[in-house]
């Protein structure tokens, strides 16, 4: 019963923070957003807005 009242605490594998609490990483949280400390994902991403895709 008190399973079904505490989230699942999932961890994101590029930096190591939780999807809850205030240092969260929206990555943790759902893995179709990018983490924002991933630096090789942020310069792909930043590569492929200069191409317009």
């Amino acid at each position: 019963m008190l399973d079904e009242r505490m989230p699942k605490i999932r961890y994101c594998e590029k930096c190591g923070r939780p999807n809850v609490g205030t240092d969260r990483c929206p990555h943790a949280m759902n893995p179709k957003y990018m983490c924002p400390r991933d630096r090789e994902a942020r310069e792909l991403a930043r590569k492929l807005r200069r191409f317009g895709l």
